[in-house]
């Protein structure tokens, strides 16, 4: 791959992960605020949130002051991995909120796809969200093979 689609490539990846960043940032705090003023904490999602939001921009900060592209890019796949699964264990696998004394998670039954569907449709931000995070970790995936190509 030559240099400008690699830097053009990095740059969509950039985007995709702010993209992601500032949608988990705007929700998690949201319900944060909610849960400190009520004094509880009902799921750990929110918590989760701020610190996938923290490993972003510590994955951007590496990426920016030099740090070595293989690893850089197989940290924001492992990353992003991260709230694609949670999200499908959290609405289809059921009680995962469990994890934390006095929280709950919740499963919707039946088949995974029309359910999963019936999420993204119900709710444009998960859609957006999920697209996003699903965009950039193939970009980082992509990146990280072409790193890799260039280390022999």
């Amino acid at each position: 791959m030559d240099e400008a689609a690699e830097t053009a490539l990095q740059l969509v990846t950039i985007q995709l992960v702010a993209v992601t960043g500032v949608i988990h940032l705007w929700d998690s705090t949201e319900r944060l605020a909610i849960y400190w003023r009520a004094s509880t904490m009902p799921d750990p999602l929110a918590p989760l949130s701020v610190l996938f939001v923290l490993g972003l921009v510590a994955g951007l900060l590496a990426f920016v002051l030099g740090a070595r592209r293989d690893l850089v890019y197989l940290y924001g796949v492992l990353l992003m991995v991260g709230p694609l699964v949670g999200y499908v264990a959290w609405h289809f696998v059921g009680d995962l909120g469990g994890l934390l004394p006095g929280t709950f998670g919740h499963t919707h039954g039946g088949a995974f796809l029309p359910g999963l569907i019936e999420h993204m449709v119900a709710d444009p931000l998960d859609f957006v969200s999920k697209v996003a995070e699903l965009g950039a970790l193939v970009c980082l995936s992509a990146l990280f093979v072409i790193e890799r190509g260039k280390r022999g």
